[in-house]
């Protein structure tokens, strides 16, 4: 019996931003991106141990971005908080039901 996992098959449900009229497609974060981020975390802690305030506000802009690299910085820095951390939830709630859907999909082949 053979056993195949198709990755191909795991299709992505695609996630749209706008802000300022503009569309904003959300890409998958890849194990590249996700190495990168949690370097610039340690980078930020290995600095002084805690994160100030700033040093998270810029690491929450840095994650967006990995998400939506069409959002400028400087756009993400026109944001309130309750925005940019309203895009995080949307990032993190894609996330959760993207690999509850995968699970499903590969226990049911």
């Amino acid at each position: 019996m053979t056993k195949l996992l198709n990755l191909d098959e795991l299709v992505n449900e695609q996630r749209v931003l706008k802000l300022n009229g503009q569309e904003h497609v959300m890409k998958s974060l890849s194990v590249g991106d996700f190495i990168e981020l949690n370097r610039e975390i340690e980078k930020f802690k290995k600095r002084g141990g805690e994160l100030t305030t700033e040093e998270q506000v810029e690491l929450m802009i840095a994650e967006v971005q990995r998400y939506f690299p069409t959002m400028g910085t400087s756009e993400l820095r026109n944001l309130t908080i309750n925005q940019l951390l309203l895009i995080l939830n949307f990032v993190r709630d894609s996330q959760d039901q993207q690999s509850e859907g995968d699970e499903k999909k590969v226990a049911t082949d």
